[in-house]
C-alpha cells in the first residue's frame, strides 16, 4: 500500500508478510516514507518489525530496526 503527499514528493508505504496456513507462523511488517529532497535525491526513513510465530522468527523477533538512507540517481 502506498500514498503520495505534498505534490508527490512524499510517498508513504506499508508492507506486511505473514507465513503459515493461518498466517500465525511469523513474519514481518515494514513502514517507510520516501521524500524527494531535490531532483534525483531521495530520503527513505522507516521501521521493520519482526513478528514471532515459529523457530526462525522467534529468534529474530527482538531485532526490530529503524533505517534511513539517502540516494542520488544520475
Amino acid at each position: 500500500m502506498s500514498s503520495d503527499f505534498l505534490n508527490a514528493t512524499l510517498t508513504a508505504n506499508y508492507l506486511i508478510s505473514l507465513y503459515g496456513e493461518k498466517l500465525d507462523e511469523g513474519g514481518f511488517q515494514r513502514a517507510w516514507v520516501k521524500y524527494e529532497l531535490a531532483e534525483a535525491t531521495n530520503l527513505n526513513v522507516g521501521v521493520v518489525d519482526y513478528i514471532g510465530g515459529n523457530v526462525l522468527f522467534d529468534a529474530i523477533q527482538d531485532n526490530d530496526m529503524v533505517f534511513v538512507d539517502v540516494s542520488y540517481s544520475f
